[in-house]
């Protein structure tokens, strides 16, 4: 043991210099995140000037730490005719537990001193700080051990770096065999599993080879074991039909009282695919509508995904498998998480806008889009959309001849709760259950003219950062708790630095109501608004097979 920690004390004397650098660039991280989240105002602008170094300084630190990595290994390399360890009394066992013992303390153990303290300032509690720290050091170990594998390869800096090019490139060749891929646009669970086997596979082919290398020192041998596993990732990526929570089985668990929960297809219909499909010969889209219901309380569908099957008195088969299948719900979820009793319906401004809608003049050409559906859901009922990549030819032949349809469906269910609820006021921070969230700005002036009042409308804009547990992704709501009204904020960006970091930009417009014969705004809303940070979290899952013997479309958009 002796020998060990001699061979970690000598390598870190060698590289204390850049090891200094290497902690002074995780300690600007931290000023970085801390400069986004501290109580101090700071404007739009700068925030994603921010944004934009706290990602560039990200890219640098693991570029710089895989480096690092590399030359740790390289102080004694495994290949070549400069090895004069080999000549030593260092088995390569020994020497292999030196270099891994090393990087864990030296690199791992740094770099959790360094961001231990910010995560705890970020509300974290143990079990969130143990799992970060369990996080951080897995995700060091994992471009560690590719630099081991490839250093472990090469022997020298130069060669180690043409190494990495090459691996660079091999990543990228088989990142790009999902764009052309022929059949239906791949559905993200699916893609997840891929990328889950492939980087299972990656990781016991980098460990096989460092192995190898340090125990037998046989180059060809492990060049060999590299070139497979890279031809098993090939076969994955392109081949594997597994979702994730296929090979995770105890994510399938049933939520309880699915029985009573209801799933129906009760619409189709045929459009144009989205422009960013990544197939464009599926030049079409079959969207078959699901009207879901009597969900337990508090609880609402997440997206997920659906097995359809087509089929012909011909005998003439369509399948596509693992389609996309998105949920929508209303607000009844949030409210439940925040205990606010169900909206109370404006009467007078309900009435004068359906008498608006009832004079206003229609278009004689109305194109209808798919939202427009007149699907009869009752309280409590929700709707849900099956996307199926299709060709022309399919589509003109599904709309001539209803074919009968059957789709295997399985959804997660989930469980909004709140996190926390503060003032919609600029500057405002908060920290619990493992998020930091602070207003950047929620600043009040005078929009464009609106139609209605004849009056410059009120506008909020509203810019809030978060920090954030990597298991927990914050969902943020406008709350005017006097009128018992929820609003989202609009889009979210949400990127990984050493925490979890979310950020929203939104323009909130006040509400206008009838009164007393006229259209009025209310000056006090923005006073009266909160935010509130919630999170959805699992609680089971629904798979339910659905049928319809005569699939008739209801709409068709069949022009792109």
């Amino acid at each position: 043991m002796n020998l060990t920690w001699h061979i970690i004390k000598k390598d870190a004397l060698r590289m204390r210099w850049a090891l200094l650098l290497w902690v002074l660039l995780l300690v600007g991280e931290v000023a970085l995140n801390w400069l986004l989240l501290s109580p101090s105002v700071i404007d739009p602008e700068g925030v994603e000037r921010l944004k934009v170094t706290m990602q560039f300084s990200t890219l640098i630190g693991t570029v710089v730490t895989y480096l690092m990595v590399a030359a740790w290994v390289l102080e004694e390399p495994l290949v070549g005719t400069d090895m004069f360890w080999v000549t030593r009394p260092i088995s390569g066992g020994r020497l292999l537990g030196a270099k891994v013992l090393g990087i864990l303390l030296v690199f791992g153990g740094m770099s959790l001193a360094v961001r231990l303290p910010w995560v705890w300032y970020c509300g974290f509690d143990v079990a969130q700080i143990g799992r970060f720290a369990l996080t951080n050091t897995l995700s060091l170990s994992a471009y560690s051990l590719v630099a081991m594998a490839v250093a472990s390869l090469t022997g020298k800096s130069s060669r180690f770096l043409l190494g990495t090019l090459l691996m660079l490139l091999t990543g990228f060749v088989i990142l790009s065999l999902q764009i052309y891929q022929r059949g239906d646009r791949l559905n993200e669970a699916v893609l997840s599993g891929r990328f889950l086997l492939a980087s299972l596979l990656a990781t016991g082919g980098c460990i096989a080879v460092v192995v190898w290398m340090y125990l037998k020192r046989r180059l060809p041998a492990a060049c060999v074991m590299m070139g497979g596993a890279v031809w098993l990732i090939v076969l994955i990526m392109t081949c594997a039909p597994w979702t994730q929570n296929e090979l995770w089985p105890e994510k399938l668990e049933p939520v309880a009282g699915s029985d009573a929960i209801t799933l129906e297809i009760v619409g189709t219909n045929i459009e144009a695919a989205k422009a960013n499909s990544a197939n464009q010969y599926m030049a079409k889209q079959l969207t078959l509508w699901v009207r879901c219901g009597k969900l337990p309380e508090g609880l609402q569908f997440d997206s997920g995904t659906a097995d359809v099957e087509l089929s012909w008195p011909d005998g003439t088969v369509l399948r596509r498998a693992a389609t996309t299948f998105v949920a929508r719900s209303d607000d009844q979820p949030v409210r439940y998480a925040l205990a606010m009793p169900a909206k109370s319906s404006d009467v007078e401004t309900a009435k004068r806008l359906a008498e608006e809608r009832q004079n206003q003049p229609r278009p004689s050409t109305q194109v209808k889009s798919p939202l427009a559906l007149a699907i009869k859901r009752d309280a409590g009922e929700s709707l849900g959309a099956v996307m199926v990549g299709i060709t022309p030819p399919e589509a003109d032949r599904i709309a001539k001849e209803p074919p009968v349809c059957t789709a295997h469906v399985r959804l997660p269910v989930k469980r909004m709760v709140a996190l926390m609820e503060m003032p919609l006021r600029s500057g405002e921070t908060k920290a619990a259950h493992g998020v930091r969230t602070k207003v950047i700005t929620a600043d009040e002036e005078l929009g464009a003219l609106n139609n209605r009042t004849q009056k410059p409308a009120r506008i909020v804009k509203l810019t809030v950062s978060s920090a954030s547990a990597t298991n927990i992704a914050p969902i943020y709501y406008c709350l005017d708790r006097v009128r018992n009204e929820v609003g989202t904020t609009g889009q979210i960006s949400r990127f990984i630095n050493i925490t979890s970091f979310t950020f929203n930009q939104a323009q909130l417009t006040a509400p206008v109501y009838w009164r007393d014969g006229r259209w009025v705004q209310d000056d006090d809303w923005a006073s009266q608004q909160t935010l509130a940070v919630l999170q959805k979290r699992m609680v089971g899952t629904i798979q339910r097979t659905l049928r319809s013997e005569k699939l008739e479309i209801l709409i068709t958009t069949l022009s792109r």
